[in-house]
């Protein structure tokens, strides 16, 4: 009898490391350039960065509106240095995110979008919907545009939307510049958000006063 129990303890402490190891090997881990671009093979996978990672070159936003990042990116505390992107719609280290968790995550001395040509253009997501999270993420750096330009996130939720993403916990000192209309320091535009604990020591500059975002 005591045996017999002694056995089933052990195959109970197996089954519940095997169980535990399986869910840290669901996450893929990224430690370079290369593993972070891949993350458009898979838009719903769960990353995590392992390492610091300085890209080259001008970089492709991960989602797009017809193709949206549904997953989850947990950066981990580290850094990524050299991110540019080019002036256009849904623009920065994501383009577009719906339902998505990308928290944790440093992005240093960015330079994203052009001056004067772009809508939903933010740091680390260009477009944010559903039930997304934002959280815990710093930028730095500048943020062109035209229309929704933000130091975090561009555009946050449509009117009419049944879900709110939550942006929290988020540090920006980026410059933002928009030539025509709505821009701020963590978002540029919130048709629908969740807004927590987020600061930005930011110089924002619009083409129109008024459309200054507070946050």
């Amino acid at each position: 009898m005591n045996k017999t129990l002694l056995k089933f303890k052990k195959t109970f402490v197996f089954a519940i490391a095997v169980l535990a190891s399986s869910g840290i090997s669901a996450q893929t881990q990224i430690s370079d350039e290369a593993g972070l671009k891949a993350i458009a093979d898979d838009l719903s996978g769960e990353y995590v960065l392992t390492s610091d990672i300085t890209l080259s070159g001008e970089w492709t936003p991960i989602g797009t509106s017809a193709e949206s990042f549904t997953g989850t990116f947990d950066g981990a505390g580290h850094t990524i240095y050299g991110l540019k992107v080019g002036g256009g719609t849904d623009k920065g280290l994501f383009g577009y995110a719906t339902n998505a968790t990308i928290k944790n995550v440093r992005v240093i001395g960015a330079q994203v979008g052009e001056y004067g040509n772009g809508v939903h253009v933010g740091i680390v997501v260009g477009s944010l919907r559903g039930t997304s999270v934002v959280d815990g993420c710093f930028t730095s750096g500048v943020a062109y545009g035209n229309d929704h330009v933000g130091g975090i996130i561009g555009g946050s939720g449509w009117d009419g939307d049944a879900d709110a993403p939550t942006i929290s916990n988020n540090f920006s000192t980026a410059a933002i510049f928009s030539s025509g209309y709505q821009a701020g320091g963590i978002a540029g535009d919130t048709h629908q958000a969740n807004f927590v604990n987020n600061v930005r020591l930011t110089p924002v500059t619009t083409g129109t006063a008024a459309a200054v975002s507070p946050v």
